[in-house]
């Protein structure tokens, strides 16, 4: 398993790659807006998790 701090490193990587990919937004596509909203949310989820734990401290 990772230690938290390259899950955290990962994960940081992983947000900066799809913010990168995203591109222009089409402010009339709900269907696409939506769908960029719930994987960026899922995305803060797993950061946020992987956040929890504090680097350095393995339990």
């Amino acid at each position: 398993m990772n230690s938290p701090a390259a899950e955290q490193t990962a994960l940081i990587k992983e947000a900066r790659a799809y913010v990168a990919a995203i591109g222009p937004i089409n402010a009339t596509a709900a269907p696409q807006i939506l769908g960029q909203l719930i994987e960026a949310e899922g995305l803060l989820l797993r950061i946020v998790k992987a956040f929890e734990q504090p680097a350095g401290r393995e339990s």
